[in-house]
């Protein structure tokens, strides 16, 4: 009996940390997630840039950029 009471006690008051690291639990699942799409991102042949240095096929303002 006295076994379940330090149990209970060393549970509550260690609730704190357990609760911390479910939350960086979740914190890492989103970030893996993130992380995936960015990787699925670049691996993907499909996606056009949509912003660069080449507007409209103003190929002299790059080589300005260059020069600078």
């Amino acid at each position: 009996m006295d076994a379940f009471v330090v149990m209970r006690k060393l549970i509550s008051t260690n609730m704190g940390i357990v609760q911390r690291a479910e939350g960086l639990e979740i914190i890492q699942i989103e970030t893996d997630k993130k992380i995936d799409k960015i990787f699925d991102a670049l691996e993907s042949k499909d996606s056009t840039q949509k912003f660069g240095v080449f507007y409209q096929g103003q190929i002299f303002d790059a080589y300005i950029l260059l020069l600078i």
